[in-house]
């Protein structure tokens, strides 16, 4: 196994969520501020307690948006030793590392986002967000970083070119993602805050129109605006809070050979998510025993400690190309029951969308393993 000393050693102890909608009419720092505060009193702590924060953005700055600035200010917490912003999942692992560090005791993370004007026809003319967009651009151009090649708005291509070569290299049909689709608009009917809470079928999946072979539109995410924050604090001060915690058991974020832009990656199983799954399988408990009698495996943690269930965590839930692959990796269907263990994997986006570690049963003493 490769060194993971912060393993068990901090734990979630908060998490906090809006809404998700196609339009809620709020700004980025509105809905940040909401989700912190749902965070903050979800682990029943003082918010001057709070003395890391990592916000939401890809600059020092982040003007306008979620940032730890306006964050810090607008809480009114008096003093933070780390602060940080960062996005996708990765801001999970910076503050988890500052905690661990001794940087910080106790961080907030927020992940606020809006749709912006490259993700629909309505966002293009929506009036507040193309002042917003223009703003974003203004400060962005200041810490120069407004470089479009970077080919952040794209249409799907590179995971239709995943899936396309998933299905090649397994000889999958696609009611394997048809499969993902479905079983991920079931858990949003269940969700009052879920934006798409119709049920859907295979059949509405396979009559789904096609958007970029083999992809089609029940593959893909649909952009919303949401808040989503989360705290997380040592494992001993964790004790003596009135939740039970989630703790940290492993993390990786990983890297490939090639710098990574979706014009220029490596194949499904060669690129930096199956790295940093295979960084986080070397830092974990976890290992898998063969049962042929079952026709698969069962997880058990090292040690004789038991099997354990697994649950795997994707913030882009119409994304099934990206939860096939990741699922591969697993060999296996995850599951995750009340009252387990749990190592959740989560690739990006806000660190407690869509699933929010409760809802895997985190009322009980489970551990967590995180991923980009």
């Amino acid at each position: 196994m490769a060194r993971n000393p912060l393993k068990d050693t901090l734990a979630v102890v908060g998490v906090g969520s809006t809404a998700y909608g196609r339009d809620l009419k709020r700004s980025e720092l509105s809905l940040g501020l909401d989700a912190a505060l749902r965070a903050i009193d979800d682990a029943g702590i003082d918010r001057q307690e709070i003395d890391g924060i990592c916000g939401t953005g890809m600059t020092p700055v982040a003007v306008g948006g979620a940032g730890f600035l306006t964050l810090q200010g607008a809480l009114g917490i008096e003093k933070a030793t780390w602060v940080k912003n960062g996005w996708l999942g990765s801001c999970f692992v910076y503050a988890a590392e500052a905690v661990f560090s001794g940087l910080c005791d106790t961080a907030l993370v927020v992940q606020a986002y809006t749709r912006n004007l490259t993700m629909s026809r309505s966002a293009a003319n929506d009036p507040f967000r193309m002042r917003a967009a223009e703003l974003d651009a203004q400060a962005q151009s200041a810490f120069g970083v407004s470089d479009f090649a970077r080919r952040w708005a794209h249409s799907g291509e590179p995971y239709a070119a995943w899936m396309g070569r998933y299905m090649h290299d397994y000889g999958a049909t696609k009611t394997v993602f048809g499969r993902i689709a479905v079983n991920n608009r079931s858990h949003a009917v269940n969700n009052p805050s879920a934006a798409m809470r119709t049920p859907i079928t295979l059949d509405d999946y396979a009559e789904s129109r096609m958007i970029w072979e083999p992809m089609q539109l029940l593959d893909m995410d649909l952009p919303v605006d949401c808040g989503e924050a989360l705290l997380i604090t040592t494992a001993e001060r964790a004790r003596d809070l009135p939740r039970k915690p989630v703790y940290i058991h492993a993390m990786s974020l990983g890297g490939s050979r090639v710098g990574e832009f979706y014009e220029n990656t490596l194949s499904w199983n060669e690129n930096s998510s199956w790295k940093s799954l295979e960084g986080l399988w070397e830092r974990s408990e976890l290992h898998q025993r063969r049962r042929p009698d079952r026709g698969g495996g069962v997880l058990q943690a090292r040690g004789g400690l038991g099997p354990v269930r697994v649950l795997l965590g994707h913030r882009q839930e119409h994304l099934a190309a990206a939860g096939a692959y990741l699922r591969q990796h697993q060999r296996r269907q995850p599951v995750a029951r009340p009252g387990r263990r749990v190592q959740l994997l989560h690739r990006s986006g806000p660190p407690a969308a869509r699933h929010r570690g409760r809802a895997a049963g985190a009322r009980g003493q489970e551990r967590l393993a995180l991923r980009r």
